[in-house]
Parts: structure tokens; sequence; C-alpha cells
């Protein structure tokens, strides 16, 4: 129990980007074929990692949510509405 809560403090003062690191090597350390990702505030250190790593292990990153600045990260912008693809661009 003692080291529960040591470990809940920790984490409570680590800041978004640790947070989002720690979240992603979570999800990669298994090697899924798929990852569905937010996109994080600080984008312009973590994405490149995050594309980095998608290269090297042949992983798709889905980003949800995704802002229109998020494609210079991608190979493939797909863009939906309500369910529906709107549209499909090869970058």
């Amino acid at each position: 129990a003692h080291r529960a809560r040591a470990a809940e403090g920790v984490v409570g003062r680590l800041d978004a980007s640790c947070l989002w690191r720690a979240a992603f090597a979570r999800a990669v350390i298994h090697h899924p074929e798929i990852l569905i990702a937010i996109s994080p505030k600080n984008e312009d250190e973590l994405l490149p990692l995050a594309r980095r790593v998608a290269e090297e292990s042949g992983m798709a990153v889905l980003w949800a949510g995704g802002r229109p600045p998020l494609s210079r990260f991608a190979h493939r912008l797909i863009s939906m509405n309500e369910g529906k693809i709107t549209e499909d661009v090869r970058l």
C-alpha cells in the first residue's frame, strides 16, 4: 500500500508530455499492428517520436481527434464525419 501511494504521488507530478510518453510506451511494448492514440499537447516533440516508432515497427498509428497540423507527421490523412470517410489523401 505504501508503494502504491508513493507511485500515485510521482504520477501526480509528471507533466503531460511525460504522461503521454509513458502511455505510448506501455501501448507499443506489446507490438500492436494498430495503435489508436489521441494527439499530445506537445506534438512538435512527441509526434516525430511516434512516427519513428511506427516506421521502425511497421505499426499503424491512428490519431483520433487529430488537428490539421498533424498531417505533417502523416503518410496518409483520412477525414471522417459522422462515421463516414469524407477524405482519403496519401501524403
